[in-house]
């Protein structure tokens, strides 16, 4: 089990040799959304749901927390898992991305502002959202959180987050 930690974390984000897993945080205010402006690829320059790596050794659950302060300045607690995304983009050379994320609405405290691996942070109106320059990831996910927006005029969650996390250690 060490040795694939190890491989993970010497592991380059383009070209990798596994998915990489991923958390997202879905940040919805009154009939707002909260979005950043990607500071690195892929996706520089576009908007996007805030969110990032889980890091070697990290639940789901710190991972996001973690995102979301970095990303956007802000407390996040996670209502539910939203959905499951994939993002795979290919180039000549194979598959230059490859990320699993996760994710999640949540509930946010705080002042937005730009972190680390932000440019920007602002927040949209979410029926004009998607006339914004969006990432195709976040752009499927909005889509999806606008059909039951247009129904209930809030978001409602179909599964709880992962409460009970465990880790199972392996020694030889």
């Amino acid at each position: 089990m060490n040795d694939i930690v190890f491989e993970v974390l010497k592991m380059p984000r383009t070209y990798p040799e596994f998915p990489i897993p991923s958390v997202s945080a879905i940040i919805i205010k009154g009939k707002k959304i909260l979005l950043v402006k990607r500071k690195n690829e892929p996706g520089k320059g576009l908007w996007s749901i805030p969110g990032g790596v889980i890091k070697p050794g990290e639940d789901i659950i710190s991972a996001l927390k973690r995102e979301c302060l970095e990303e956007t300045n802000l407390i996040c607690e996670p209502i539910c898992l939203f959905d499951v995304f994939q993002l795979i983009i290919k180039d000549e050379q194979g598959i230059k991305y490859h990320y699993i994320i996760f994710d999640f609405l949540v509930e946010a405290e705080g002042e937005a502002k730009a972190g680390s691996d932000a440019e920007a942070v602002q927040w949209f109106d979410i029926g004009e959202v998607l006339n914004a320059k969006l990432t195709r990831t976040t752009r499927k996910i909005i889509e999806e959180v606008l059909k039951i927006w247009k129904e209930e005029e809030k978001i409602i969650c179909k599964q709880r987050p992962p409460l009970i996390l465990f880790e199972i250690e392996l020694s030889s």
